[in-house]
């Protein structure tokens, strides 16, 4: 047995599992998670250098 014949379904599929929306959700949104993380995590940083 291969890995896509593991994964894949032999019928297709009618409904999403909850696995599926969190990896498509992961792909698409990801990089911009990530990057408002960051960018709000860099605006805390410069307010704790000037109190100090």
């Amino acid at each position: 047995m291969t890995v896509l014949t593991k994964i894949r379904p032999k019928e297709p599929l009618k409904t999403l599992k909850w696995v599926d929306i969190l990896i498509v959700t992961m792909i698409m949104f990801g990089e911009f998670i990530i990057r408002s993380t960051q960018q709000f995590l860099q605006s805390l940083q410069s307010v704790t250098e000037v109190v100090q």
